[in-house]
């Protein structure tokens, strides 16, 4: 679906002015436009820096002190309800590390976490009281 263009339908225009060419020493005439619209923008930039100068802005975002108080005290209680947050995070991650040893100690056949520590404290004192035993013995 591509359309071809005629020469003639291609043609750009150029309806622009023309410019000195630099060098011949002749000018058309363009030069006191370009001089008053160069004047026009540099009035323009010297009336925008005044607005940029009494526009100060606190903490490169609030306007006014005021504001800046205000934010600060949203911020504060954002900061406040994080720390909340993670109190609670971190006190389901230990209710969840309880409920896995729980689920463990059932599978290995124990009743509660309870005697599956005595039951481990008790292996682990007869495997010490063995190694002992066996570093005592004279070598062959």
């Amino acid at each position: 679906m591509t359309e071809n263009l005629a020469p003639a339908d291609s043609y750009i225009s150029d309806n622009s002015s023309p410019e000195p060419v630099s060098g011949t020493g002749t000018s058309i005439g363009n030069e006191p436009e370009i001089q008053d619209e160069t004047a026009e923008r540099q009035d323009t930039q010297e009336q925008e820096k005044p607005k940029d100068k009494q526009e100060k802005l606190y903490a490169n975002k609030y306007k006014s002190v005021e504001e800046l108080e205000k934010g600060y005290k949203e911020a504060e209680k954002f900061i406040s309800k994080a720390a909340e947050l993670e109190k609670q995070v971190s006190a389901y991650k230990e209710q969840e590390s309880k409920l896995h040893e729980w689920q463990q100690a059932l599978q290995n056949g124990y009743v509660d976490t309870q005697e599956m520590a005595i039951d481990n404290m008790a292996s682990m004192h007869e495997f010490n009281l063995f190694a002992n035993a066996l570093s005592n013995r004279p070598y062959l």
